[in-house]
């Protein structure tokens, strides 16, 4: 599944108890690459978002715990420093819930295929050439042969 995650885990050197947030394309990989550090690792918070809207949920959620007070652990963009895990916990799951990736849009990106599917053209734009991790994007109604 694409998403967002959070997870607890322990620095074992200093006896810390750490949060990591980050985002993924495919939760089962990105779990299993977590496991070589720790098997006993799972995602606890998991939220689905858009593929084409996984970075800015990313930063949003990062930007909530900062504003909340969490401390990122040494140099990490992505592990914050807990001191209490229940109140942690507890704000996760309000804030995950609360998280919204949708976006008010007057822009129609949606497309039928010959399949009588519906998709968002969105999940289909290659990377921008201009400004890093982003998608390229339309400002203006699109269609299939733009």
């Amino acid at each position: 599944m694409i998403g967002i995650y959070a997870f607890f885990h322990i620095d074992f050197d200093t006896g810390k108890l750490l949060l990591t947030v980050g985002k993924t394309i495919d939760d089962e990989d990105r779990v299993g690459r977590y496991k070589v550090t720790n098997a006993n690792i799972s995602f606890h918070y998991f939220k689905k978002v858009p593929s084409n809207q996984l970075k800015k949920a990313e930063t949003k959620l990062i930007d909530i715990l900062k504003v909340a007070g969490y401390k990122l652990w040494k140099n990490s963009r992505e592990q914050f420093i807990v001191d209490d895990e229940k109140i942690t916990r507890q704000f996760l799951s309000e804030q995950m819930e609360c998280l919204d990736t949708v976006r008010n849009s007057k822009i129609d990106f949606n497309y039928a295929t010959l399949d009588g599917e519906v998709k968002d053209l969105r999940n289909d734009r290659p990377k921008s050439d201009f400004i890093p991790g982003e998608l390229a994007m339309t400002i203006s109604k699109a269609g299939l042969k733009e």
